[in-house]
């Protein structure tokens, strides 16, 4: 199988890069249709990054093969960073990033394998808002990053007013993990180190703070 990582490099043609031999010998793309790389999924069908372009609202390349990339066929309108891909357990792949200071254009969602995108609404519910990562954990849909009054929204669909908003930190709710035993886990920058993991453990609706013990802050 093929794997592909992606990243910042100070020189372009090397922010995506694949390997063949399950990670021991990497190779660079040595395309420039991305500056920044920060998001990779496959969803079955194809291969789909995301990131940050100069060339205008272009922030989404796709691959059917992992070999020959291009642009979507029809991009999400005014998204200008791309910072996270999440794909369900069907057909509707998302991705959550920066746009024009306005929050229509932060979350979308895609039922033609990236081919084109519809706006999935009202995350936070503030303008300038950036939405940093996007998962989908059993059913639900969540939302993590930075807004006036929250970091963190969760929806059981991709569309619509966004439910379950809160501030789990001063700065930011940067992403959120689980666990086997369905426990929710966020990470965040907030006043103090013991209070920059979280943990929710009904699906999101209320969170604590795990203590750290032997972690440098």
């Amino acid at each position: 199988g093929k794997w592909v990582a992606v990243g910042e490099h100070t020189d372009i043609t090397k922010c995506v890069a694949y390997s063949t031999d399950n990670g021991s010998t990497w190779s660079y793309y040595g395309f420039s249709l991305l500056t920044i790389a920060k998001s990779v999924i496959h969803n079955g069908l194809k291969w789909l990054i995301g990131g940050y372009t100069e060339n205008a609202y272009k922030p989404i390349i796709l691959s059917s093969d992992g070999i020959n990339w291009a642009y979507t066929p029809s991009n999400p309108t005014n998204l200008i960073m791309a910072n996270s891909i999440s794909v369900d357990d069907s057909t509707i792949i998302a991705v959550v990033g920066r746009g024009t200071h306005h929050y229509n254009y932060v979350c979308y969602r895609s039922t033609d394998n990236g081919n084109s995108w519809q706006s999935s609404g009202n995350v936070f519910g503030s303008h300038y808002e950036n939405i940093e990562s996007i998962q989908y954990i059993n059913n639900v849909w969540h939302a993590t990053g930075s807004s006036i009054n929250y970091d963190y929204a969760y929806n059981t669909t991709i569309h619509g007013v966004w439910s379950g908003r809160k501030r789990l930190f001063k700065n930011a709710c940067y992403s959120i993990s689980n666990d086997k035993y369905g426990n929710l886990y966020a990470f965040g920058s907030d006043d103090s180190i013991n209070t920059s993991i979280k943990r929710s453990t009904d699906k999101g609706y209320n969170w604590s703070p795990i203590t750290l013990t032997g972690v440098l802050a």
